[in-house]
């Protein structure tokens, strides 16, 4: 199946995502932060990303970024505690289309998931 990279400071958060997935079928990897997630991504590419949008040092708008200058093919998933608004228009010119609100609808990011790793 698909390699799904999961980036979150929460580590309950990475957690549920990680058995949510394995359940898919997928093989998953973690990280606890943007900085962490770089370092995976330059050792290898992954299909799909799901990344926090608040986190430190490296914000999850500035791996986003690095990720489409350095993995393109890499499908993202954002998820935020914080309120949905200017962070969601920077994240749609980015190409992001899946953003959700935590705590999430598990079934919204199955189907996310899914439709983001069909087969085209």
């Amino acid at each position: 199946m698909s390699r799904i990279l999961i980036v979150d400071d929460e580590e309950p958060v990475r957690r549920v995502l990680r058995i949510m997935c394995k359940g898919l079928g997928h093989t998953v990897d973690t990280a606890e932060n943007g900085l962490e997630a770089m370092e995976r991504l330059k050792r290898q590419p992954y299909d799909l990303m799901i990344t926090d949008l608040k986190m430190v040092p490296v914000s999850g708008l500035e791996l986003v970024k690095f990720v489409r200058s350095t993995c393109p093919r890499t499908k993202i998933i954002i998820l935020t505690a914080w309120s949905i608004s200017a962070s969601e228009i920077q994240a749609r010119k980015l190409g992001i289309r899946h953003y959700f609100a935590k705590p999430f609808n598990r079934t919204q990011i199955v189907q996310a998931i899914r439709e983001l790793l069909s087969p085209q």
